[in-house]
């Protein structure tokens, strides 16, 4: 962008294109110039999404460290007794 303005600049002073244009050219080389950026971080965050997406699914189909058994009972009986919190701070 420097040497556009710079090189743009020189011939603006020699006459050899209007200001106005060179400004028009600096703007869209920099819209042209974010739009890129733009596509490269969009490539980024796919690239993390599928890297993401991989350890999910080597989760989801990974063997528990603690098999479930059918005789095993689906509910929890039913827990009497008391919990007291010492020294508990928020």
């Amino acid at each position: 962008t420097a040497l556009v303005l710079f090189y743009g600049g020189k011939l603006a002073m020699e006459g050899q294109i209007q200001a106005p244009s060179l400004l028009s050219f600096v703007f869209y080389l920099q819209t042209l110039n974010s739009n890129f950026s733009t596509l490269g971080d969009f490539y980024t965050n796919m690239v993390k999404a599928l890297g993401a997406a991989a350890r999910v699914w080597q989760l989801i189909e990974r063997d528990p460290q603690m098999p479930l058994e059918p005789d095993m009972p689906a509910e929890m009986e039913k827990l009497t007794g008391a919990l007291r919190l010492r020294d508990v701070h928020f």
